[in-house]
């Protein structure tokens, strides 16, 4: 069974403001006299009023800018391009963009910029859009840039600012073992004095980058469990969500986190509900009583759903042993009207699902298997074999699919070499059990 993609935290949180960047106006040093004041050059980038304002203040001085400078552009340039309708506006201030990044990458190596600065530009191009993982180019450059000066500084950041730069760096797909374990060591010892927001995007934080560390997650549930009634929705759900990801059960936090959702359901948006559920499935928490409530939240916004949400919340349930007859019904029809929006995971999940649910639609299988047989090359190898096996488990055997996941498992990749001994006795029984015949193998 392959859990479901995606979730990546839902609304995936988002790191506060500037932190304590925006006091500052400037110092005195770099100033060559050619252009405005440090001074008059930092109020220039904080009132700018668009993207094309900025990034001419930024053509004209970039080389004048020093840490304070860059601070602020950056959460400038954060709060607009994440506000401004034209996606492609780095394509129009390609150039300018470029410059802002070298020179960033230049002052973040030097001995003034401070902890704050350092936070800031990390938000600010997470918020931007641009950030890029390792590897990633000149942005790439500027991240890990940018890592090391943290590293040096972490000491010196405030709770804000630790949860921001990890927010940042989870935001933009840049994974530093060495930043976030330095990032984990100090927050464990402040996380007291985190507000709720900032544990939320900590843990959010972590569990993108794949980062479980054991001690970290143990002292944030400490934390969250006692301050749960400060917690947004949406801060809820990612942390529940950042523990399932990062494997880290603790039966007292997912209670405490089961009761508060129960209390807050009507708040919860159809997005919200699948996530629940997904992160309580997907670390093994069962609660009866959340999951009825779950349901019902579902059958009353159904038509919200998107479709990995459909077909999450189908995984959940399933998986967790919640056989809830009229939801499965409901999810079904939701389903088939929405079939040509699911890839092949979730086509995979959905048919997994009801199998394992017991449930059988004849009508959404036949409709699932048109659209897999459509889209089978796109499907993993343990994709194949689940959907095979959910065919066969509900005896909705359809012989053009059985034909193509015969075809997919022997050619062209002759994927049969990657199975393991559970998917070659399910894949074995399935074929068997609709008297079909996995065509070229000896099985």
């Amino acid at each position: 069974m392959s859990s479901p993609a995606g979730m990546k935290g839902g609304r995936g949180g988002s790191g506060k403001g500037a932190g304590r960047g925006g006091k500052g106006h400037g110092g005195g040093k770099g100033h060559s006299g050619s252009g405005p004041s440090p001074q008059l050059l930092t109020a220039n980038i904080k009132n700018a009023k668009t993207l094309a304002e900025l990034f001419r203040t930024v053509a004209a001085y970039e080389s004048h800018f020093n840490h304070i400078h860059l601070s602020a552009c950056w959460n400038t340039l954060g709060h607009m391009a994440r506000d401004d309708p034209n996606r492609s506006w780095f394509e129009q201030h390609e150039a300018a963009l470029e410059a802002l990044v070298q020179r960033t990458t230049i002052v973040a190596a030097g001995s003034e910029v401070r902890a704050r600065e350092l936070a800031n530009i990390a938000h600010g191009v997470a918020k931007s859009g641009r950030g890029g993982g390792a590897g990633g180019g000149t942005m790439g450059e500027l991240m890990t840039a940018l890592a090391r000066a943290i590293e040096g500084r972490v000491t010196d950041c405030n709770s804000q600012e630790l949860a921001n730069i990890a927010w940042g760096f989870a935001k933009v797909g840049h994974t530093d073992a060495s930043l976030f374990s330095a990032l984990a060591r100090v927050a464990e010892k402040r996380l007291d004095g985190f507000k709720s927001q900032e544990l939320a995007n900590t843990a959010w934080a972590f569990a993108t980058v794949g980062d479980a560390d054991a001690a970290l997650f143990t002292a944030l549930a400490r934390v969250v469990a006692r301050r749960l009634d400060d917690f947004t929705v949406q801060g809820l759900v990612n942390t529940m969500w950042a523990f399932a990801t990062a494997g880290h059960s603790d039966a007292p936090l997912f209670a405490a986190l089961s009761k508060r959702a129960q209390w807050r359901l009507a708040e919860l948006t159809a997005q919200d509900i699948a996530q629940a559920a997904f992160a309580f499935a997907k670390i093994g928490e069962a609660d009866a009583s959340l999951f009825s409530a779950l349901a019902r939240a579902t059958e009353q916004q159904m038509t919200q759903f998107n479709a990995q949400g459909l077909a999450n919340t189908v995984w959940a349930f399933a998986k967790v042993g919640h056989m809830d007859a009229p939801l499965f019904t409901s999810l079904s029809r939701a389903i088939e009207n929405r079939l040509s929006e699911f890839n092949a995971q979730d086509l995979a999940n959905t048919a997994w699902g009801f199998a394992k649910a017991c449930h059988s639609e004849e009508s959404l299988f036949k409709a699932l298997a048109r659209s897999a047989g459509s889209c089978l090359s796109d499907f993993n190898t343990q994709d194949l074999v689940n959907t095979a096996w959910a065919f066969a488990k509900l005896g909705q055997g359809d012989a053009a699919l059985f034909t193509a996941v015969a075809s997919s498992l022997v050619l062209p990749h002759r994927r049969l070499g990657e199975l393991n001994a559970a998917q070659i006795s399910n894949i074995a029984w399935a074929f068997a059990k609709e008297n079909q015949v996995l065509v070229g193998t000896s099985y």
